[in-house]
């Protein structure tokens, strides 16, 4: 079982949502007159992260844009996601990492700190050996993919999930994914091939990229080492399977929290909706608005009534990513399951003009939540629609 993160919104994940005049700055980071020949954008590798990217390469240029589309599924948009690949083709490059601040030299350039960026941001890079067998084997589509394995499913730490429901989440994602037409192998190979790799250690040089070490992880590991950790181990879990078994893809399957928008009482996220909450009844409003006619002598919130109540709810998603051999994304897809947060209307009889119903947030009890197995089903459903009808996802 991973672990994830509850209440980020795989925001290393930077889509590029706005429109093909998408204004893009391209910051060079290779030595001036060096220049490469151009790369077909559908040629050019998507990775999440930099620690995803498992083949050699040199960055290229740093790209950003002024706008910020944090959040969104990198590809809900084809037209508008061709806008860094297309740039990045133009230099050369093989590959963009997203939201990335890679270094040339030991020194970060053309980037801003954090705290003052407020865009989208990738790295072009280039592969120092163009010619590496695994980049021409490395499926570009999950179309393209062969054999296919499915990863533990990462789990928010502070989130108790029953197992009962972990195994019905990843046996429904291996039926689906295997009645597709992919190769699966079964569930238990990860974990077989994860404790071939147990006792890897990352060393005191680390962030030097120093080879890993076999012998015990010590106590005293830090929260980032041990995150480093789990990602090398699942790198050579990757590497076993894809050489004994002919892996040329991983699943990761992740529950997530995500933001669900409600208006009146219905919140909808990620293809699906869910009851927030009791707002005022029919029988308040049509009376209230008789009281209103009685009282005042007119209806002052109109026919309708006063405006529906809009605001924000934490939610939880199956987000399911799809990984070549190499490290880059190929597919992303994302359903979700069901609110975390409910919202307390205040209901009842109004006299006079109203604003929207006012609300306050409610915690839903954990022992109410994964109660229901048709919406496991559903958003596993919702999660890969995608990977086997490109184009027909609900949102």
């Amino acid at each position: 079982m991973r672990q994830a993160v509850l209440f980020v919104l795989a925001t290393s994940i930077l889509p590029l949502m706005a429109g093909c005049n998408v204004e893009t700055t391209v910051v060079p980071l290779s030595p001036p007159g060096v220049s490469y020949d151009p790369v077909p954008p559908e040629d050019v590798f998507v990775f999440a992260a930099e620690e995803r990217v498992q083949v050699k390469y040199e960055p290229l240029a740093h790209l950003t844009t002024e706008k910020n589309y944090e959040g969104l599924l990198f590809g809900e948009d084809p037209s508008l996601e061709a806008v860094f690949l297309e740039k990045a083709g133009k230099l050369g490059a093989h590959g963009i990492i997203l939201g990335s601040h890679v270094k040339t030299a030991g020194v970060e350039i053309g980037t801003l700190s954090d705290s003052d960026f407020d865009g989208t941001r990738a790295t072009a890079i280039r592969f120092l050996d163009p010619d590496d067998p695994r980049l021409s084997l490395a499926p570009r589509s999950p179309s393209e993919s062969l054999g296919m394995v499915v990863a533990p499913l990462g789990i928010p730490q502070d989130l108790p999930v029953p197992d009962s429901v972990v195994t019905a989440m990843l046996q429904a994602i291996h039926t689906m994914v295997e009645d597709g037409g992919f190769r699966p192998l079964p569930l238990d190979m990860w974990e077989t091939a994860r404790a071939e790799t147990e006792g890897i250690h990352l060393p005191d040089s680390m962030r030097d990229e120093a080879e890993w070490e076999t012998e015990e992880k010590p106590d005293s590991a830090t929260a980032v080492e041990q995150a480093e950790l789990a990602l090398a181990q699942d790198d050579r879990v990757v590497e076993t399977l894809a050489a004994d078994w002919g892996v040329d893809c991983v699943l990761f399957p992740d529950i997530q929290g995500v933001l669900a928008s409600f208006s009146g009482d219905e919140a909808r996220w990620d293809g699906v909706s869910q009851k927030v909450g009791k707002t005022r009844s029919t029988g308040a409003k049509i009376l209230s608005g008789f009281l209103n006619i009685l009282v005042r002598g007119e209806h002052e919130t109109g026919e309708e009534g006063p405006p529906d109540p809009e605001g924000e709810v934490w939610a939880l998603s199956l987000t399911v990513v799809v990984e070549n051999a190499i490290g880059a994304r190929i597919y992303e897809g994302r359903g979700g399951i069901e609110l975390l947060e409910g919202a307390d209307f205040e209901g009842g009889i109004y006299i006079g003009e109203v604003d929207a119903e006012e609300y306050e947030v409610e915690e839903i009890p954990m022992e109410r939540l994964f109660r229901r197995p048709g919406r496991i089903r559903r958003a596993v459903r919702l999660a890969l629609e995608g990977l086997f009808h490109p184009g027909d996802a609900p949102f």
